[in-house]
């Protein structure tokens, strides 16, 4: 499912690869349950697109030799990267289930 800029919830199939022809303003929908784990339908092209990210130097630079701590990525950076290249494309929900 995708979110437009207007709220405009619409239902279409989206490949990985597709993820970057989106139109400006689309959004795949994510759902995440209460401990933060994605869950539903767009939680499969989260995970490929994460996957491109991580072996595509050119989408997404990182020559960090750790993720945290002095010689690791800089909070900054992250956040920059998040708001340029996940932000872009997801937007996520929290979704609470009852037991």
């Amino acid at each position: 499912m995708v979110k437009d800029l207007e709220g405009v919830i619409k239902k279409i199939k989206v490949k990985v690869r597709e993820v970057n022809n989106l139109t400006r303003g689309e959004r795949i929908i994510v759902d995440f349950d209460e401990l933060g784990m994605e869950i539903g339908e767009g939680q499969g092209v989260l995970a490929g697109y994460c996957g491109t990210l991580a072996i595509d130097c050119n989408l997404f630079p990182i020559n960090f030799e750790r993720w945290s701590g002095k010689t690791g990525m800089p909070d900054t950076y992250f956040l920059e990267c998040f708001k340029e290249i996940l932000q872009v494309y997801l937007y996520a929900c929290m979704t609470l289930y009852l037991l």
